[in-house]
Formats: C-alpha cells, structure tokens, sequence
C-alpha cells in the first residue's frame, strides 16, 4: 500500500472529507452538514406503543435518526403503524429499518422508513464456515445473484426516496468473501465495494456507508482503505461510524470515543453511533461529547506543514523504537501516574516487600511516577528527581534546530510530549520517524473528572490519535482527581488500543430488539465472575442474527437464543446448545475452565 496514497483530506490539520449529501427525511447527511447523531431502540418492532415512546426519548435526547429492527415481514409492515402514531405525537424523527437476511422485509420496510440498513454479509449469502472455494466463475455467478435479489429493493428505493446504507460488519462478512480475502479490514472493503458497485450500476447514489467491528484498530483501518478508495474514484459516500459491541459503563465509552474519535479527528465521518450495551438513551450525550470536542479540534490554528504519514496509516505498524527503562516498542504501553497517595490502591496494585519496606510493582502498576510519596515508598522510578532519563517536549510550540540536532544523537532518553493540537503531536513523532531518532514517547494528557465522560471521551481521542497506530509508548493522564478513576482509564485506553490487556475483554451488543435477555443484567453477572480473565475475549450477544458474525475474534461467546436458551461457543465453534438461563453462567465458566483459560 503505497503511503501517499490519501486516506483523508489533510493529514496535518482537520478537514472533513467532502462527500456526497444524503437526504434522509429533511435531515441531511453528508456535505457541509453537522455530524449527526443517532441511536436505536431496544423494544419489541411489533410493540408499537413501547417503540413509538423510546423513539421520541431518542427524539428529544438529540437523536436526528432512529433505528429499528426489522427481521421480519410482519416487524417490517408495523413500522407503518409507529410512524403515523409518532406524526400523532408531533414527531417526524426520520426512521430507519435494520434488516437482516429478509430482503423481502427491506422491500416492504422501504415503504414506509426514510432509510433501510442492509449488511452484505447476510443480505443474500451468509457467514458460514468456507466449504467452497469459489473459482472466478462461481465469484460473479454469486454477485450476480445478489444483483438480482438487490434490483426490487432498489426499484422501491428509487419510487419513494429512500436512502440506503452499506452496513458491512467485520464479524459476519459472507463465507464467499472471506475465502477470498480473509476475515480482514480488505475484506470489508472489498464486500462494501461490491454492494456499492451493483447501486451505481443502477444509477443509485442515496448511499450511506458503514465498516463497524468490535475491534477499534481494525474499524479504523477498513474506514481509511475505504476512503482511501473513495478519494482516488473522485466519489466520496457519506460514512456512518461506529465501534459495535463497545460494551458498556466506562470502557464502552472509551472504546467508542477511540474509534469514533479517531477517525472524526482525521475529517472522516458523517454520522455516529455510539454502541453502548445501556438504555439508548445514554448513547446520545457520549456522542454530543465526541462531537464537541472534535468541534474544538476543527477551530485549531492550522499547521502550515502539508506532509504525508512516514508509515503505513493501513495497517497497525508498532513504531520501531529502542528500550529505555520500561518503555520502547519492545515493551507494552506504560504508565504515568502523579503519585501514589491511597493506601487500598496501593494494596490492590502493588505488593509489599518486608525486607526493603518498599511497595513493588506488580503487572498493573504504573510504571512511572511524577512524584515521590515519602509516606508510600514504591520501585518506580521517579521522573521528577530522576529527569536525565526524561525530556518534556510541547509539541505546540516550535521545536527548535538545536533540539532536534540532541533528539537525534540521544540514546537513554524517553520523551514526554504534551500539546493541545493532537495534529501537531502526531507531526512531531511523524518527523522523529523521517529523521530516524527511534526514542521511546509518552503522551501526557492534563485533565480533571468533573465532567467523567467528557474527560473519558476527550482523553481517549487524544491518546487513541496516535495509538491506532503505534507511534506512542505510553500514556500520563496528569490528573490529581481519584487516582483509582486515573489509573483504570489509562489502563481502558491502552486496551482499547489493543496492546495493553489489563482485564478481561468483553464483546457486549448493545440491546436492540432482537435481543433474547437482558444484556446489562446479564453481562453485568458475567463480568462479575470473570474481569479477572487477563487477555481473555468474551463476547456476550443478545440473538442469534448477531451471534456467531458477530463475536468476532472472542475467544467465547454466550449467545441468547429465546425463550430462555443460551448458546455457548468457544471461538466461533458453537459447544453447548439451549442451555436454561439461569444455568448458563456457571456452564460458562466451566467451559473456560475445561478449556484451560480459567485463571
């Protein structure tokens, strides 16, 4: 992949990409629009009264569009219903229909809803196991099948002005184009590609795309080829972003504000969704925050330089770097904390040592502090008393020659770098690489928790603009608030990023209504007997349309089935079947247990 190859419209300052405009029910997407917002309900499609009353929560929360299910042709003819009582109710929230293996339901659902999502994973052919390798031949033959069953949804698309969007998901691409391209960020675009080629063909361009995955750095990734694509035909379709199954509480913000945020930043996005495995409704002021603070990041000076990424932005790339104390690219990302002045934080992170009388690090610690507490003697080392291994660079500020010429011939030197312009701190680290000086770097993040989700959504979209791609070696949030709230976040971000695992990984769906059982309850339970799982993937999944697609790369899967079942897997290889309920939990842990993963 060749680097100059553009992914966004500036690689040095903000600026949104200029794509196409969509209309959706009066609302615009795309072109100079603001980004929108929108969520989905959880409720039963065939309970009109309960679906109309969360729409207009959503509605009123700031939500421009809502979604809601339609797996089937009756779910689908209902929407009728929720719209007319909505308009009773002075409500004309444009409505989109989630489709799933029923083309015959989008047909009727496009009727009615102002856009329909269709995944092209399971519109025609599904996400099997590859039992066939598909010749040249066979490949077309299957695309031209899908063409056919496309050509009537997209007739009734056209009659009545509905928007379409490209819902490709990272966990249930089809079984054809994983045998070609792998269960791969190509393999998405490839898949979307393909969707949207068959619209064009019939002169249809009211498109909306997205390439979502519980995975942040792989969302990423498949979104730059994608616009790198888009760019270079000259034909840019609005994009809609998301991290699914970002799970919930803290770390499913963090995980959002990573993925969504990090591309936003780039000028890439139109609209977002933040998954949130919570009630809808919490979803739309996490990304009213998203969206301020990229909005404070559009209102930067611009930098003067124009340059291109000094690395591949297409796939994830560790910078190379040399080890210095306990950072280098060698090493997982570190940790900075102000100090450490809370006994039970001490006693939870650490272990102490009775013949020194000094606190050691255990695998969870940070690994530096700023200060010393005299009443907390740690083995951290100190960068404030032991600064000849530290540098302080404001990436705001102009670096000078004379600084640049000591970078260059430094060797036992971390850099802690601070600045508010997140474009000129990835400019710096971009010219470190240029000019060879492979010294470690720390990010420093001053904030305060007051506002809890601002500071969570602005300091993972800050330390997540240059993890996504490997080119800091850790993280300081310079915070003097709760120290347990500093830590744990930092931890968050740096598995968000995929290179730091501190706890156990959850894949948890946000609720919709397809969803068998209640996810937070039940994830909640879960979480309770396994955080302590290190490395560990489990993927907590509301029905079988999301189930095995959508788990991804978990390395377990409970999955709601109806009428009080649950599915276990183990990895995408389905174990134990119409399991009760209420005897899920523990066959779940004796699954992981069986396995040799329980810890």
């Amino acid at each position: 992949m060749n680097h100059n190859l553009k992914y966004c419209e500036n690689f040095s300052n903000y600026k949104r990409l200029n794509s196409l405009e969509v209309n959706i029910g009066g609302i615009a997407l795309g072109g100079n629009n603001p980004i929108r917002i929108q969520s989905m309900t959880n409720t039963n499609t065939l309970d009109t009264d309960a679906s109309v009353e969360q729409t207009i929560r959503l509605a009123l929360a700031g939500s421009d569009y809502v979604r809601l299910t339609a797996s089937s042709t009756k779910e689908a003819e209902n929407l009728a219903f929720i719209k007319k009582k909505l308009k009773e109710k002075g409500f004309s929230t444009p409505l989109i229909a989630d489709i799933h293996y029923n083309p015959k339901a989008a047909e009727i659902a496009a009727r009615t809803v102002e856009k329909i999502r269709i995944n092209p994973g399971n519109f025609h052919d599904r996400n099997l196991e590859v039992k066939k390798i598909y010749s040249d031949k066979d490949y077309v033959e299957e695309l031209e099948k899908i063409q056919e069953k496309l050509l009537p949804l997209i007739k009734v698309c056209k009659q009545y002005g509905t928007a379409i969007r490209i819902g490709t998901n990272h966990g249930s691409l089809s079984h054809r184009v994983v045998g070609r391209y792998g269960d791969t960020p190509k393999g998405m675009v490839y898949s979307t590609l393909e969707f949207l080629k068959m619209f064009e063909d019939e002169n249809f361009k009211n498109i909306v795309i997205s390439l979502k995955s519980s995975n942040t750095l792989v969302m990423i990734e498949a979104y730059r080829l994608l616009a790198q694509q888009m760019i270079q035909n000259n034909r840019i379709y609005p994009l809609h972003l998301g991290v699914t199954e970002a799970g919930n509480y803290d770390e499913g913000r963090i995980k959002s504000a990573f993925g969504i945020g990090t591309l936003l930043a780039d000028g890439i996005g139109d609209t977002i969704r933040v998954s949130l495995s919570e009630p809808p409704e919490n979803e739309i002021p996490v990304a009213k925050k998203i969206i301020k603070y990229i909005s404070e990041i559009a209102n930067e000076k611009q930098n003067t330089e124009n340059t291109f990424p000094n690395y591949s932005p297409y796939e994830f790339i560790k910078r190379n770097t040399s080890t210095v104390l306990h950072s280098g690219s060698q090493k997982q990302p570190s940790v900075v904390l102000n100090e450490v002045n809370n006994i039970n934080f001490i006693e939870k992170n650490y272990s102490f040592n009775k013949d020194s009388e000094i606190w050691n690090k255990t695998e969870n610690s940070p690994e530096y502090l700023f200060r010393k507490n005299s009443e907390f003697l740690t083995d951290n080392y100190i960068i404030e008393s032991e600064n000849n291994f530290f540098q302080f660079i404001d990436t705001d500020k102009v670096i000078e020659y004379d600084c640049w010429e000591k970078l260059k011939s430094a060797n036992n030197l971390i850099l802690i770098i601070s600045g508010k312009n997140i474009h000129k701190s990835r400019l710096f680290i971009n010219k470190l690489i240029a000019e060879k000086v492979n010294l470690p770097v720390i990010l420093k993040i001053s904030t305060g928790f007051k506002d809890k989700d601002q500071a969570l959504v602005e300091t993972s979209i800050k330390a997540g603009f240059l993890l996504a791609d490997g080119l800091i070696n850790g993280i300081w949030i310079d915070s003097d608030d709760d120290i347990e709230l500093t830590h744990k976040t930092a931890l968050n971000i740096l598995q968000a990023s995929r290179q730091r695992f501190s706890t156990t990984e959850y894949i948890i769906c946000p609720t919709c209504g397809r969803t068998q059982f209640d996810i937070q309850k039940v994830s909640d339970v879960i979480k309770e007997y396994t955080n302590h799982l290190k490395g560990i993937k489990i993927a907590v999944i509301g029905c079988i349309v999301n189930g095995i697609g959508e788990m991804a790369d978990a390395d377990y899967g409970y999955v709601g089935m109806g009428n009080g079942k649950i599915s276990l897997y183990k990895g995408k290889t389905l174990v134990r079947k119409g399991i009760e309920e209420d005897k899920a939990l523990n066959e779940l842990i004796a699954l992981i247990n069986e396995s040799g993963d329980w810890k």
